[in-house]
């Protein structure tokens, strides 16, 4: 509003002291007054969107099928950043799902948030997450990565938590996981290298919520 009122000023005493204007640069200046405007309504609007996540946010329960069984809500501030909800979920999903290898030793498995990405395009910023898995005793390769069954519901539990990608738009729209501060290592029934996109859960993010809530 400054700015406009500030270009009126501008424009009024231009009108006084040369008494008139010439079309053309009429025209002008009120083609600089929109661009002003329209950027700034831009901005404000990605800033937003930057600042704060959209939920629900969802933690999920394993299946023995190699899919995820249900879906329980997580009640979170809504003035939580992403950067905050992604710390939430990782540490509820260390301290549920990753608590205890199948012999019931504490694994000691974390998540933490490296770095978030801002990629800013038409309408909206994306977000890209950089997360390391931090697994001294390598109970995720030896354990919960192991078989067909075990590496694929392993793999829809830690992408459909951190991503949360049933949401419109998800979390995060790209994350790249680490082991140990390293490259995530090749295995033989999942794949978290490169970044992993929400387009790869959504479908079994959404079913599960659905069949645990019916109607979410």
């Amino acid at each position: 509003m400054k700015v406009v009122i500030n270009m009126k000023k501008l424009f009024l005493k231009r009108i006084d002291d040369i008494g008139i204007i010439h079309v053309s640069s009429f025209l002008l200046l009120m083609l600089l007054m929109v661009c002003v405007l329209s950027c700034s309504g831009k901005k404000e609007e990605t800033e937003n969107y930057d600042t704060h996540a959209s939920g629900p946010f969802y933690r999920f329960v394993p299946g023995s099928d190699g899919m995820l069984e249900r879906a329980e809500k997580i009640e979170l501030p809504s003035e939580m950043n992403a950067e905050s909800i992604l710390k939430v979920l990782g540490e509820d999903l260390a301290q549920t799902y990753f608590a205890e290898n199948p012999s019931g030793e504490k694994t000691g498995i974390g998540f933490d948030i490296l770095t978030i990405s801002e990629i800013e395009s038409a309408g909206r910023s994306y977000r890209v997450a950089v997360i390391n898995m931090v697994d001294q005793k390598e109970d995720a390769l030896h354990h919960f990565f192991q078989g067909s069954y075990g590496g694929q519901v392993t793999f829809y539990m830690i992408a459909a938590t951190l991503m949360q990608a049933q949401n419109h738009p998800p979390l995060v729209d790209g994350m790249i996981l680490q082991y140990n501060g390293e490259a995530f290592p090749k295995l033989d029934h999942i794949n978290f290298q490169g970044i992993v996109v929400p387009g790869t859960v959504s479908a079994m993010a959404k079913s599960t919520i659905y069949r645990s809530f019916e109607n979410p």
